[in-house]
C-alpha cells in the first residue's frame, strides 16, 4: 500500500496571492459564490503559508496619509487664496500711488503759472496721502512675509509626506519580491509533485479494479489480466484527456501570469512616474520660493529707491518752481523798470533836443551879446541871471544822469543774479539727466529679469502641458482594465472546464445515492478530481462492509476507508483554499482602485500648484508693467524739466539783449550829456 497522501489530479501552479495595498474586510465577500479554480496541494499551501509574511501589511497607514494629504491640500488652497487677496490689495495700493503721482505731476505743471501758496498746500496734502499709503504698504508687506513663512511650513510638511510615501513604496517592493519568491517555489513544487500524484491516481484505480474483480468473483490469471488490460486502456485514455486539459490549463495560466506581470510592470511604472512628479513638484516649489523671495527683494529695493528719488525730485522740482516764479517776478519787475527807463530816456532825449536848440539859440544870443556888449552895458544883470539859469539846468541834468547810472548798476547786478540762477538750473538739469540715466539702467535690469521670468514661465507652461496630458494615464488605466478582464475571462474559462467534467458515467444505484446529498454535490463540482470514481468506490466499500467477505478483503477495507476519509478532508481543504484565493483577488482589485484614486488626487494637487504658479507669474508681469509705466512718467517729468530750463535760458537771453540795448542807450545818452557839458563849459 503506498504512502497515504491527498488525492488530486495532475495540475499546474494556481494563481498566486496578490500583494495587499490596503486592508480589506472579506466578511461581505464570503457570501458570494467562490471562483472554481484548480486547488493546490497541502504541501504547496504549507510552503505559501511559510513564505507569506505574517502580521498586517506594511501599508496600513496609507488611508491616514491620504487624509493628511487632503487636509494639506485644503490648507494650501486657503493660504493661496489669502495670498492672492493680498497681492490684489498691493496692486490697488500701487495703482493709488501711481494716481497720486500723476495728479502730483499734472498739478505741478498746471500750477507753474499760479500762486505759490496753493501749490505748497497741494504738496503737503500729497505728502500726507503718500505717508498713509506707505504705512498701509508696510503692513501689507509684513502680512506677505507671514504668509510666506506659513507656506514654507506647509512645504516642509509636504516633504515629510513625500518621505512617508517613499517608505511605503519600499515596503511594496519588498512584498512584491516576497511574492515572486513564493511563485518560484510554487512552480518548482508543482512540477515535482505531478508524477507522484499521477502514480497515486493509477495505484488507486488498480486497487479499485481488484475490488471490482473480487466482487464479481472473477478468478484465474487470464480473466484478471483481461480486466486489468481493459482498465489500463481506460486509464490511458483518461490520462490523455487529462494531459490535454492540463495543457489547456497551462496555457491559460501562462497567459494569466503574463497579464499579472504586465499589471505589475504598469503599477511599477506608475509608481516611478508618481515619484518623478512629486520630485519635480518639490523642485518647482523650491524654485518658486527662490524666485518669489528674489522678486520681493527686487521690488522692495525698487520701491525704496523710487520713493527716495521721487521725494528728491519733488523737492528739487518745488525749489525749481519757486526759483522760476521768483525769476518771473524779477523779470516782470525788470521789464517794468526797463519800460520806465526807456520812457525816461525818451523824455531826456526830448529835453536834450530842447536844450540843444536852446543852446544854439543861446550861442546866437551870446554872439549877439558879444557884438552888442559895448552897446548893452546896461543889460549885464540880465545876462548873469540867464547864465545862472543855464547852470541850474546843467546841474539838474547831471543829477538825472547820476540816477540813471545808479539804476543801470542795479540792473547789471540783477542780470548777474539771473546768470547765477541759470548756472544753478543747468547743474540741476545735469543731475536730473544722471538720475534718468540710472533709472534707464535699472529699467534695463528689470527688463532682463522680466525676460528671465518669462523664460521660466514658458518652461512651466511646457511642464503643465506635459502633466495635463493624461493620455498616457488613460492608456495605463485601459491596460489595467484589459488585464483585469482577461484574467476574469481566464478564470471563467477554468470554471467552464471544471463544469465540463463528467459526473454521470456510472450507472450503478450507489452513485445516485452519493449524488443525492446536495452538499457533497457542491463540494464535488468545485475540484478537478474525477468525483464519480471516488463516489462509486465509497458506495461499493459500504456494500462490501455489510456482507461477509474473505479475510484478506476485510483486512484491507479499514485502511481503504480511512484513505477515502483523507480524500474527503483534502477536498474540503481545497475548497477553503479556493475561497481564500477569491477573497485575495477581490482585495487586490480594491487595492488597485484605491491606488488609482490616490494617483488622481496627487495629479489634481500638482495641477492646483501649477495654476497658483501661473497666477504669480502674471502678477509679476503686472508689476513689471507698473515699473515700466513709472519709468515713462519719469521720462515725461524729465522732458518737462528740460522744456522749463530751455524756456528760462531763452528768457535770460532776452534779458541780456534788453540789457545790451539799455547799455547802448545809456552810452548814447552819456555821450550827448558830455557834449552838452562841453558846449556849456565852452560857452
Amino acid at each position: 500500500m503506498p504512502k497515504e497522501t491527498a488525492l488530486s489530479s495532475p495540475r499546474v501552479s494556481s494563481r498566486p496571492y496578490a500583494v495587499h495595498l490596503y486592508e480589506h474586510d472579506p466578511a461581505n465577500d464570503e457570501i458570494q459564490q467562490t471562483l472554481r479554480v484548480k486547488p493546490e496541494t497541502k504541501s504547496a499551501l504549507a510552503t505559501a503559508s511559510v513564505r507569506r509574511p505574517p502580521g498586517p501589511t506594511a501599508s496600513g497607514a496609507a488611508p491616514s496619509s491620504t487624509g493628511t494629504t487632503s487636509s494639506l491640500v485644503a490648507k494650501i488652497r486657503k493660504q493661496a487664496k489669502e495670498l492672492s487677496e493680498l497681492h490684489e490689495e498691493l496692486a490697488t495700493k500701487e495703482k493709488t500711488i501711481q494716481k497720486l503721482q500723476q495728479s502730483r505731476l499734472h498739478g505741478g505743471g498746471g500750477a507753474a503759472a499760479g500762486v505759490g501758496g496753493h501749490k505748497v498746500k497741494e504738496v503737503e496734502e500729497w505728502k500726507t496721502k503718500y505717508l498713509k499709503e506707505q504705512k498701509k504698504y508696510d503692513a501689507s508687506l509684513k502680512k506677505l512675509h507671514e504668509m510666506k513663512a506659513a507656506l514654507d511650513v506647509k512645504d516642509q510638511e509636504k516633504q515629510r509626506l513625500v518621505g512617508h510615501f517613499d517608505q511605503f513604496d519600499q515596503a511594496l517592493r519588498d512584498l512584491r519580491n516576497a511574492r515572486a519568491r513564493c511563485e518560484v517555489a510554487a512552480f518548482g513544487y508543482t512540477w515535482l509533485s505531478n508524477s507522484d500524484e499521477e502514480r497515486m491516481y493509477v495505484r488507486l484505480l488498480e486497487e479499485g479494479m481488484q475490488v471490482k474483480a473480487e466482487e464479481f468473483n472473477v478468478s484465474g490469471h487470464a480473466e484478471l489480466m483481461v480486466v486489468l488490460a481493459e482498465l489500463r486502456l481506460t486509464i490511458q485514455g483518461q490520462a490523455e484527456k487529462l494531459r490535454a486539459k492540463d495543457q489547456q490549463i497551462l496555457e491559460l495560466q501562462v497567459e494569466k501570469a503574463n497579464s499579472v506581470h504586465s499589471t505589475t510592470n504598469s503599477l511599477a511604472s506608475m509608481t516611478k512616474q508618481k515619484e518623478a512628479i512629486i520630485d519635480y513638484a518639490q523642485s518647482l516649489s523650491d524654485k518658486h520660493s527662490a524666485v518669489d523671495s528674489q522678486v520681493l527683494a527686487t521690488l522692495n529695493q525698487l520701491h525704496e529707491h523710487t520713493a527716495v528719488e521721487l521725494k528728491s525730485v519733488a523737492e528739487r522740482y518745488a525749489t525749481l518752481v519757486a526759483n522760476f516764479d521768483a525769476v518771473q517776478l524779477d523779470n516782470a519787475a525788470l521789464k517794468q523798470t526797463l519800460a520806465q527807463l526807456q520812457g525816461q530816456c525818451q523824455d531826456k532825449d526830448a529835453r536834450l533836443a530842447a536844450l540843444y536848440n536852446e543852446c544854439q539859440a543861446a550861442r546866437q544870443q551870446v554872439r549877439d551879446m558879444k557884438t552888442l556888449q559895448d552897446d548893452l552895458l546896461n543889460g549885464i544883470g540880465d545876462a548873469k541871471d540867464s547864465e545862472r539859469k543855464w547852470k541850474d539846468k546843467a546841474d539838474a541834468t547831471q543829477r538825472q544822469l547820476d540816477d540813471v547810472l545808479i539804476k543801470l548798476t542795479a540792473a547789471q547786478h540783477d542780470v548777474a543774479g539771473m546768470a547765477h540762477e541759470q548756472s544753478q538750473a543747468d547743474t540741476v538739469l545735469s543731475t536730473l539727466k544722471g538720475e534718468v540715466e540710472s533709472l534707464k539702467a535699472s529699467v534695463v535690469r528689470l527688463q532682463q529679469d522680466k525676460d528671465r521670468l518669462q523664460t521660466e514661465c514658458d518652461h512651466m507652461r511646457e511642464y503643465e502641458n506635459a502633466v495635463t496630458d493624461r493620455s498616457q494615464h488613460r492608456k495605463s488605466y485601459t491596460a489595467v482594465a484589459e488585464s483585469e478582464r482577461a484574467l476574469r475571462a481566464d478564470l471563467h474559462m477554468i470554471d467552464m472546464f471544471v463544469h465540463s467534467t463528467p459526473h454521470h458515467h456510472s450507472s450503478s444505484p450507489s452513485t445516485h445515492n452519493t449524488h443525492a446529498n446536495p452538499d457533497n454535490n457542491e463540494v464535488a463540482s468545485s475540484s478537478f478530481v474525477e468525483w464519480y470514481i471516488v463516489g462509486d468506490v465509497v458506495s461499493r466499500v459500504a456494500v462490501l462492509d455489510q456482507r461477509r467477505l474473505p479475510p484478506q478483503l476485510v483486512q484491507r477495507l479499514p485502511r481503504f476507508s480511512s484513505f477515502l476519509n483523507q480524500v474527503f478532508v483534502a477536498v474540503d481543504t481545497l475548497i477553503h483554499h479556493v475561497s481564500t484565493v477569491d477573497t485575495s483577488w477581490k482585495r487586490e482589485r480594491f487595492n488597485l482602485v484605491a491606488a488609482r484614486d490616490a494617483f488622481e488626487s496627487s495629479a489634481a494637487l500638482i495641477q492646483t500648484e501649477l495654476d497658483m504658479m501661473r497666477q504669480w507669474s502674471c502678477q509679476l508681469h503686472d508689476e513689471l508693467q507698473h515699473t515700466s509705466r513709472a519709468k515713462v512718467e519719469i521720462d515725461q517729468q524729465y522732458q518737462t524739466s528740460t522744456a522749463v530750463a530751455k524756456e528760462a535760458s531763452e528768457r535770460a537771453q532776452e534779458l541780456e539783449q534788453s540789457y545790451a540795448a539799455c547799455l547802448q542807450t545809456l552810452r548814447t545818452t552819456q555821450a550827448a550829456v558830455e557834449s552838452v557839458n562841453l558846449e556849456v563849459s565852452v560857452t
